[in-house]
């Protein structure tokens, strides 16, 4: 276990502001994707964005970045990471 993964223990604000995201945004699914995908989270949230793809709730659990959507941009948001060779989850 590395330091960050302990000290991301005591994280409660970034799971407090993806549920508050929840809440204000809708419908919403939450992409799985590894964390060594070879690109950052920051990166592919910042390239959803890009893309005219919403995003919140961005947060490193067990291995995987987890990032949302709106339910009605989930496909768009997984042509976006298959055009980026970054692989996801179901």
């Amino acid at each position: 276990m590395s330091i960050l993964d302990i000290l991301s223990i005591f994280d409660w604000v970034t799971p407090a502001a993806a549920a508050v995201g929840d809440i204000t945004n809708g419908p919403a699914h939450t992409l799985l994707i590894p964390q060594r995908c070879g690109r950052s989270g920051r990166d592919i949230e910042r390239t959803l964005r890009q893309a005219g793809i919403k995003t919140w709730g961005a947060m490193i659990v067990s291995g995987r970045i987890m990032l949302t959507v709106p339910s009605n941009q989930v496909d768009q948001a997984h042509r976006e990471l298959d055009r980026l060779g970054v692989r996801w989850e179901q």
